[in-house]
């Protein structure tokens, strides 16, 4: 593994080196096969040196392409920068984040549902790159290099935070959803207000920022809040966006007051979701079921727990629901304006009992 990657990195190496120093035909080869040879040679020297599982292995050379790229980054966002200096700063910045990698790869912990993590981070950096290039008119070299550290960055960060906290896939999920809220909603509301598309990016890029973060602190150990209640809350805020988005357009079709619409429906629809499933679980712990068996065995319990959660019942006090399901229906166009839109109604359904 190491040989491979190191071979591979050692090639790209020697390509952007001699391209920097303005080499061509048989001499840029030359520097690209001298480069993969020299990969080959020090991806088999670093392995037999250290003594790392396979995971740690994969880190450290991954990381020297994230290292690189970061390193490439940061002089591509300035106009004077010489290929020269590009060229080397993306070795350097290779070698560094390989090393320090290496340092600490005994602590590093890589899992299966880490992998959505590490290529949900890395399009999201480099979204944040480009969109922020985008909303400053930066040239088309800045922007290779903000998307550039952007990508570097969205690998880094997920392997460093996975040594301290471990998201499931779901909560992954959920996390990708806070950060699509966090762009959905200040884009569209800044938008409403400022009518500027560049002032509207910014803040979508800015509310993405805060939706991710703040959406891992929520489910994070520090926090604990459940996937279930999270769901449910983004659920709500689905049905509150919709909702708005309905209503408005039944009297407006002013881009700026409908996006005005989308924005206040999404808050509402979050802040009514967490409201209520705060309550309602709140509920469930202060009046529990009583049990049908009480001499059942416990993997009995637990199993219809499970089924209990699969179906979605709740309890709200001495209520109960079952089968709770997202519904919606269409409202036909107002008599006195045949015209307009038909209104599509979000809601939830449920058994009673």
């Amino acid at each position: 593994m190491a040989v491979g990657v190191g071979g591979g990195w050692g090639l790209w190496q020697g390509y952007l080196i001699g391209t920097a120093v303005s080499l061509s035909g048989d001499d840029l080869d030359a520097a690209a096969t001298l480069g993969l040879g020299l990969g080959l040679i020090s991806g088999d020297l670093f392995a037999r040196a250290t003594d790392m599982e396979i995971s740690g292995l994969v880190f450290t050379e991954l990381s020297s392409y994230a290292g690189s790229g970061l390193g490439a980054g940061i002089p591509l966002l300035f106009s004077g920068s010489k290929t020269t200096l590009v060229a080397g700063m993306t070795a350097a910045g290779g070698w560094l984040a390989k090393l320090g990698t290496a340092w600490i790869a005994k602590d590093l912990k890589f899992r299966a549902n880490d992998s959505w993590e590490y290529l949900f981070m890395q399009g999201f950096g480099t979204w944040q790159g480009l969109g922020f290039a985008l909303a400053a008119d930066a040239s088309d070299r800045k922007t290779q290099g903000a998307a550039l550290l952007g990508l570097s960055t969205g690998f880094i960060l997920p392997m460093l935070s996975n040594r301290y906290q471990d998201f499931s896939t779901i909560e992954d999920l959920f996390i990708f959803g806070g950060a699509s809220w966090g762009t959905w909603i200040a884009g569209t509301g800044l938008y409403a207000l400022s009518g500027q598309d560049n002032s509207a990016l910014t803040a979508a890029l800015i509310g993405g920022d805060i939706g991710l973060l703040g959406t891992a602190f929520l489910l994070s150990d520090l926090m604990e809040v459940s996937p279930r209640k999270m769901g449910w809350t983004q659920l709500s805020g689905v049905g509150g966006m919709a909702l708005g988005t309905s209503l408005t357009a039944i009297f407006t079709s002013n881009p700026r007051y409908l996006a005005a619409g989308i924005s206040l429906g999404s808050v509402a629809g979050l802040v009514s979701g967490a409201i209520w499933t705060g309550i309602s679980m709140r509920a469930e712990e202060e009046y529990p079921r009583p049990a049908a068996d009480k001499q059942a065995p416990k993997a009995t319990a637990i199993k219809a727990t499970e089924a209990e959660r699969e179906n979605f019942n709740f309890s709200l006090g001495n209520l109960s629901f079952s089968e709770v399901r997202p519904s919606f229906f269409m409202l036909p166009a107002p008599a006195d304006n045949p015209k307009a839109p038909a209104a599509m109604i979000f809601g939830l359904i449920g058994q009673l009992y």
